[in-house]
């Protein structure tokens, strides 16, 4: 998966809709130069996950933010969260390679096994954050 600059660039211009680009960067929250220079396709590198955000929450003509994390290369071309239920949407980490919901079969789970995995990782990630910070303090005390 890679950045698809003239498909992002197209995307965009159909999520501006009639709006000015000053008056989508507004809506979104997005500076406008930064917009006009990814719908020019002047830019090499895929806007982050949160701008990519940004951009769909205010996006029109049903431009979604699965449209433009597939053209920045985030995601299969093919992959749709379109089943994907609201809170599974809104937890959605949108680090491609620790995204679960992209994992197969995860949407064959019950909401109840959802909710579990999602607990899991959680508390791998707390688990984790407490023995590096046991680590580095252990590490203190021997300097």
């Amino acid at each position: 998966m890679e950045f698809n600059k003239a498909e992002f660039a197209k995307l965009l211009h159909l999520a501006k809709g009639n709006r000015s680009i000053n008056k989508f960067g507004l809506d979104s929250g997005v500076d406008p130069g930064y917009i006009s220079r990814l719908m020019r396709q002047l830019i090499q590198t895929a806007p982050s996950a949160q701008i990519i955000n940004k951009l769909a929450s205010r996006a029109f003509n049903d431009v979604t933010v699965e449209h433009l994390m597939a053209a920045a290369g985030y995601l299969p071309e093919e992959t749709k969260f379109a089943s994907l239920d609201s809170t599974i949407q809104a937890d959605l980490i949108f680090d491609p390679e620790l995204n679960i919901a992209l994992y197969d079969g995860y949407n064959e789970f019950s909401p109840e096994e959802k909710e579990a995995v999602k607990a899991i990782v959680r508390n791998t990630i707390e688990t984790f954050k407490r023995l590096k910070a046991e680590r580095n303090a252990k590490l203190d005390e021997e300097k």
